[in-house]
């Protein structure tokens, strides 16, 4: 009876410590992308403290990402600004040297 008992509270902890680890993945997935959305829906993000952007139509695109290589930088969400598409041009453009002219019509207007 004694080791039913061991054996029982052993399965538990092992259950507790893998919801543990599940919570703690699942709290740090995404922290370094601006806020996401279920929605399809046109939003534009500034990382001002480390120059990133992140931009578009969400869900369904076109979007864009600046720096486009992989970038080390880190930036938390709640250090991401919600921009309109005006100063989200102007700021790739002038921190990354974007020429609006070779991208589709959508990021011609």
């Amino acid at each position: 009876m004694n080791t039913l008992l061991i054996i029982g509270g052993v399965i538990l902890g092992l259950i507790f410590l893998v919801f543990i680890g599940v919570v703690v993945y699942l709290s740090q997935k995404g922290k370094n992308q601006p806020p996401s959305f279920g929605l399809v829906e046109e939003k534009y993000y500034v990382c001002s403290k480390h120059q990133l952007l992140d931009g578009g139509v969400f869900g369904k695109g076109p979007k864009l990402k600046f720096p486009v290589e992989d970038s080390e930088l880190v930036c938390p969400r709640d250090e991401w600004e919600e921009i309109n598409k005006k100063k989200f041009k102007k700021l790739a453009t002038k921190w990354y040297g974007k020429d609006w002219n070779s991208e589709v019509d959508f990021w011609k207007k």
